[in-house]
């Protein structure tokens, strides 16, 4: 609303006192109800808000213009404007351009664009003045230089201004030279649109207030009467309309008006005579030309409709009114002929007339049976061909409809031309010929590719006659059609530079774009078909699914709304609904939502033809959704009706999938290898497979399967981690270099594929895995550097610091993974902070970082288990105990390994006999638990010294271990160590033998098993111990002496090495020096006071 229109709605004088505009806003609401009349009460309530803000406003310098001569020739430029007579008058426009700073080289563009400037608030000009100003300023030749420095929306005005004839009689006006035109202007075309847009309520306040500026104009008599229409009161509107008609004879719109009105009251003759009149003026006028084409249908002059209504359809191809209205015209003069045809069956042009009528009808089987058995003579032997021909085009019998279009070609060139019209008709008549045939062969090329080709040299035919726009389409769709995306767009561009309007010639284009993967060119397409014709769906669908293609889901759901907005839909764009649906889901719930839509969508597209792959994509939607929500046997059962449907690999290989995520890995491993016979050079099968055999513990073949990713693509993007992985698995259990050396150029090709911080991390943990803590430190700091919230690289980099005995450094970084982690995200977090604490004997803090732990993870066994194993480690047995009582109150806990942790409690705290009893409750719960078996004769063996008797259940608990176990080697131990104590060597070199033999089954050696650097201790004190059995000390001496008192177990949260010095303690025990050895011993007890063979050879060296 301009400035002038917020005080005419307010019915004041412009103001800045707000007292009196609130006064002037009542007043005028009072008549104003907003639900009789929202429109009006919309349009009062916006001026009241606009005047508030004008008077609220500081007055502001006037902004200088331009000084010199072009200041005073813009001036001039305003007395023009403000002046009707010389606004409309084109010599004073032309008097202004002439001036010398116009016709200066050099002043000239700064002239017009300070005359653009005035005239984005000043536009209201007949358009023979802006074409004036277009031959002065070259306003269209210049216009891509003037987008940019004007809005696209003002430069469209002027170019249509510049363009097209004005319809609005500027010198209809009557009214003081100097008075409101530009105001009055913006009353008339509101009420323009209001009427037209069926709004009425406020229609008098506009009228009055249009009055109120003593200016006149007819037409707004005419837009009165235009609402007297709409609102069903014709008659009135003839009243209104009769002394205009006498006062401007020649004025089309107010003779197209009453037209209106006439037609209305059903007065069609003078209806039809006001049309005609329109059509003096403006000969292509729609409804004029329909209204008159109807005046001679409803009159009886069915063939003068008829030739109007083809007249019509020649200019407007694919009206669907116009065409009804032909067909009711048709049914009329189809009886007509056939009874003409009866009386004379020789006259071709009632029977040709008949044909036609029948061919517009699409009564296409009755035309045939027509023309059939007819042999036309030389004369009428070409239109019969193009009658007969179309009639089986209808019928999508092509082959025989080419044979008639060449027949008809053929019989034009035969003719000879009588006249000069016959001879210019000639080339329009090979257009239409060829074209036709080109589309004969088009629809044979469908299931028949050669005859594209010759669809395409007959349509060039066509076109060396005319280069017709409709032609040079059907080129370009038959280019489309032989995959020849580029030429296609070629054509497309051709048509498009001649009219860039030209709907046909936009979406074909767009689908080329489309197969080319023209992605912004798709784009920029749809936004131009969009404001030529928004109502193709395919339109939507092409930008949908690129947008799709490149994941843009936000960019899906825009064009889907725009959809929506214009009442644009299809099934097409229903599945890209659904899909992005599922891409766009983060929450269950939004899963569940997709999943519905897509179950509605399903019979939906059952029931239409055409749609299997559709069919098969929502199908697998659906999968997709109940994978997302873990809800794997629903996905299975839907699996399989896509595969029922469309048994294809890549259906095979989602079952494949579905099965994999449900851990049924054996069966989704022989679907994958299924899979794999028909894709044998797809990367990604053998990547699934490769999975698959990892899971499944075949990891030599999961080896093979990367491997083989790599060799088909080199630049797989998760393959090298996959191997890196395998070869960093194997260092880890056999700690020889040479996998190490293997792992480390695949994390480092990965590193080069993807340099994200996850695969930094990946690297580091190899690195530290191997000892190489400067290089594992280097990668976590490169991790959090990229991903400063990457909880693992902190955590990560404290393990590096904790191992290198750093803890105050390990400290930090714990506390900072603590920091950025996620709530739940894992348990390692508090579980390394807790340990770290504990090596350096701040149990109380290690004590709340467990306990911090089991509040997020309250489900987890083995938290807890952490918790106890640090209370009895320091002593605390009964803290310990009722921590064990809480994971035997889980539903998820082992009970009989627990019942067996807490027997250990009970021995620990003197009670060897209530231990007992807790592993026998174990193996109430387990007969064959091993290990409850091995600790009963423990304590038969220390605390009964009934050999006998822990001889029975250690060899039982061997039985029922197995071998390579943890469990067989303690059992093996204890057993050589009974055996040892008899003085039984020879039985003590029989479980030796087993235990060795285990060993070396499982690591290649003894070498081998005693090479681990996390481990060594360990094992250098187990390998001890077993030679101390055996009896052989010199052995046992050399293994104890390797173990040194700092190089802790990775693993170890102690703060020194047990194993050092409980193997020192019995070297000088067997040595005689039995008080140095209790120094060792009570060293060791104070790491750890729970070994009970420490506390018996403590008890010993005591009471010696």
């Amino acid at each position: 609303m301009d400035e002038k229109q917020v005080w005419l709605v307010l019915g004041i004088e412009p103001t800045k006192n707000e007292e009196e505009i609130k006064q002037a806003y009542r007043s005028k609401l009072v008549n104003v109800n907003p639900e009789d009349d929202p429109e009006g009460f919309k349009r009062l309530r916006e001026a009241y808000e606009q005047a508030c803000s004008l008077a609220a406003q500081e007055p502001a310098e006037q902004e200088k213009g331009p000084e010199g001569p072009l200041g005073e020739w813009l001036d001039k430029v305003k007395a023009v404007y403000e002046t009707l007579s010389t606004r409309i008058d084109p010599e004073s426009w032309k008097e202004l351009f002439r001036d010398d700073i116009c016709m200066d080289l050099e002043t000239g563009p700064e002239v017009r664009t300070e005359l653009l400037k005035y005239c984005m608030d000043h536009f209201r000009l007949p358009s023979r003045i802006w074409m004036l100003m277009d031959e002065q300023f070259s306003l269209m030749g210049d216009m891509e230089e003037l987008k940019e420095s004007f809005p696209l929306d003002f430069l469209q005005f002027v170019e249509n201004k510049c363009t097209q004839e004005e319809w609005f009689s500027y010198e209809y006006f009557e009214g003081p030279d100097d008075a409101e035109y530009d105001a009055y202007l913006s009353l008339f075309f509101e009420i323009r649109r209001d009427v037209e847009e069926g709004k009425f309520s406020s229609l008098d306040e506009l009228f009055s207030q249009a009055e109120s500026l003593g200016i006149y104009h007819p037409y707004l008599e005419v837009s009165r009467a235009e609402a007297k229409i709409k609102q069903e009161h014709p008659q009135e509107a003839v009243e209104l309309l009769t002394p205009l008609e006498e006062k401007y004879p020649q004025d089309w719109w107010i003779a197209y008006v009453t037209g209106q009105a006439y037609w209305e009251l059903e007065r069609f003759g003078e209806a039809n005579d006001c049309y005609k009149k329109v059509l003096e003026t403006e000969k292509d006028h729609y409804t004029a030309r329909f209204r008159c084409a109807e005046y001679l249908e409803k009159t009886g002059q069915y063939e003068e409709a008829k030739d109007s209504f083809i007249a019509i359809m020649n200019d407007i191809s694919d009206n669907q009114d116009v065409r009804a209205r032909l067909k009711e015209v048709n049914e009329h003069l189809i009886p007509r002929f056939f009874e003409e045809c009866g009386a004379e069956p020789d006259n071709f042009a009632v029977r040709f007339k008949l044909g036609w009528c029948l061919l517009q009808n699409e009564r296409n089987e009755e035309g045939v049976e027509l023309l059939a058995g007819v042999t036309p003579d030389a004369e009428n032997e070409a239109e019969y061909h193009s009658l007969i021909g179309r009639f089986y085009y209808n019928l999508s019998e092509f082959d025989e409809a080419r044979q008639h279009f060449e027949a008809w070609i053929k019989s034009i060139r035969s003719e000879t031309p009588q006249n000069e019209e016959e001879e210019q008709a000639l080339p329009g008549r090979f257009l239409k010929a060829y074209s036709l045939l080109a589309a004969s062969d088009q629809k044979l090329g469908d299931s028949d590719p050669k005859y594209y080709d010759e669809a395409l040299t007959a349509i060039d035919q066509a076109l060396a006659y005319i280069e017709d726009n409709g032609a040079l389409q059907q080129k370009a769709d038959i280019l489309l059609h032989m995959e020849r995306y580029r030429e296609s767009v070629d054509i497309c561009d051709q048509i498009l530079e001649n009219d860039s309007r030209y709907l046909p010639a936009l979406v074909t284009r767009q689908d080329a774009y489309f197969h080319l993967r023209c992605a912004q060119e798709v784009i920029d397409d749809f936004y131009k078909i969009k404001e030529v014709f928004p109502y193709i769906p395919k339109t939507y669908e092409l930008p949908a699914e690129v947008f799709y293609i490149y994941r843009q889901y936000d960019d899906v759901q825009s064009i889907l709304d725009q959809a929506k907005e214009n009442e644009t839909s299809s099934l097409k764009l229903d599945v890209i609904r659904g899909k992005t649906m599922r891409m766009k889901a983060a929450e269950d719930a939004e899963y569940v939502e997709a999943r519905n839509y897509d179950r509605e969508l399903v019979p939906k597209l059952r029931a239409e033809s055409g749609m299997k792959e559709e069919l098969n994509q929502i199908l697998r939607e659906i999968v997709l959704c109940s994978m997302a929500l873990g809800e794997y046997k629903d996905a299975l059962s839907q699996v399989e009706e896509a595969i029922q449907l469309e048994p294809s690999v890549d259906n095979l290989w989602l079952k494949a999938d579905v099965l994999y995520r449900d851990k049924d890995y054996e069966k989704a491993l022989l679907l994958y290898q299924q899979c794999q016979k028909h894709v044998s050079d797809n990367e990604n099968i053998y990547e699934d497979l490769g999975n698959c055999y990892r899971d499944l513990g075949k990891d030599e073949k999961a080896k093979e399967c990367f491997e083989k990713v790599l060799e088909i693509n080199p630049e797989h993007r998760r393959a090298n981690s996959r191997l890196a992985d395998y070869y960093s698995d194997m260092y880890d259990v056999t700690e020889e270099e040479e996998y190490f050396a293997q792992a480390l150029p695949y994390s480092s090709r990965q590193l080069e594929l993807t340099p994200t911080a996850y695969y930094y991390v990946e690297r580091g943990l190899l690195y530290m895995s191997a000892g190489h803590w400067d290089e594992a430190e280097a990668d976590f700091r490169k991790a959090f550097e990229l991903e400063p919230e990457d909880s693992y690289a902190y955590n990560n980099l404290g393990c590096v610091y904790k191992y290198c005995w750093r803890y105050e450094e390990a400290l930090e970084m714990f506390l900072k993974a603590l920091e950025c982690m996620t709530p739940g995200e894992s348990t390692v977090f508090y579980g390394n902070l807790a340990d770290c604490y504990e090596r350096m004997g701040r149990y109380e803090e290690a004590k709340e970082a467990y306990l911090n732990n089991i509040k997020l993870f309250p489900n987890k066994p083995g938290l807890r288990e952490n918790l106890s194993d640090m209370y009895s480690s320091q002593g605390h047995f009964r803290e310990a105990m009722q921590v064990i009582e809480e994971i035997l109150g889980m539903e998820n806990s082992n009970k009989a390994y627990y019942l067996c942790e807490m027997a250990y409690l009970y021995e620990y705290a003197g009670d060897y006999k209530t231990a007992i009893q807790y592993c026998k409750k174990a193996l109430k719960e387990d007969d064959s638990y091993g290990k409850a078996n091995r600790m009963i004769g423990q304590y038969l063996y220390y605390y009964k010294k009934n050999l006998r008797k822990a001889e029975k259940y250690y060899t039982t608990a061997l039985s029922q271990s197995k071998m390579g176990s943890n469990e067989y080697s303690i059992s093996c131990r204890a057993l050589m160590q009974l055996y040892s104590n008899k003085k039984d060597y020879k039985n003590a070199k029989k479980y030796f033998d087993l235990e060795k033999s285990a060993t070396v089954q499982e690591y290649g050696s003894i070498e081998h098993y005693l090479a681990t650097k996390k481990r060594r201790n360990a094992r250098l004190y187990i390998l001890g111990q077993m030679y101390y059995y055996l009896g052989d000390m010199d052995k046992a001496a050399k293994l104890f002496g390797q173990i040194g008192c700092r190089d802790m177990c990775r693993s170890c949260s102690c703060r020194e090495c047990w194993e050092y010095y409980m193997a020192q303690g019995i070297l000088l025990e067997e040595a005689g020096e039995k008080k140095k050895a209790l120094e060792f011993y009570r060293k060791a007890y104070d790491i750890d006071c729970r070994d009970m063979e420490l506390r018996f050879r403590i008890a010993g060296c005591e009471n010696s």
